[in-house]
């Protein structure tokens, strides 16, 4: 027998070490997936929450310059204006209580009464009332406005709260009752 070669090798050749390719960024993972349908819905509520917030601060600023035309307009005719300004005080009302055209007397203070302002406030509220009636009486024209500008402003936020939360309790009751 003859003795093996040095030569011949100890088994097959082998190639050295190789590392896989690289990942390529496309298609994403899971996880990126994930993530950006996350940051599409924040940026989305951030969208809607800034809409309507914008447009609930142009309505109020609507609702406001209307009380500086009445102010504008019938600032010489106390009569006038104590209506103009009663009228919006009682479309601002119908926001937080749907009865409010209808009150007189003492349900119409109470309704008043509702928002969270100073007795000054209140009472001036109330002069405008007694002045529509009476064509001699004597009213502030700018202690009139200011004070139906903070009632107003004050109705307009609470009816804008109550209404959304009326809209949530009718979704869990209509949810509740097939």
């Amino acid at each position: 027998m003859s003795a093996p070669s040095t030569t011949q090798t100890n088994g097959p050749l082998l190639r050295d070490i190789h590392l896989p390719p690289q990942p390529s960024w496309w298609p994403l993972a899971p996880g990126w997936w994930g993530l950006m349908i996350l940051a599409l819905l924040v940026v989305g509520l951030v969208i809607w929450w800034w809409r309507r917030q914008r447009r609930r601060h142009a309505e109020e600023r609507h609702v406001l310059a209307e009380v500086d035309e009445a102010l504008a307009l019938w600032r010489e005719q106390p009569q006038a204006l104590a209506s103009g300004l009663h009228q919006l005080l009682r479309r601002g009302a119908l926001r937080i209580d749907p009865t409010a055209a209808q009150q007189r007397g003492d349900a119409w203070r109470q309704t008043l009464a509702t928002m969270p302002v100073d007795a000054s406030t209140l009472e001036q509220l109330h002069a405008l009332e007694a002045s529509m009636y009476r064509p001699g009486m004597v009213l502030d024209a700018d202690a009139a406005a200011h004070a139906t500008r903070r009632w107003l402003l004050l109705a307009w936020r609470k009816g804008t709260s109550m209404r959304t939360s009326r809209a949530v309790a009718s979704k869990k009751l209509a949810g509740a009752h097939p």
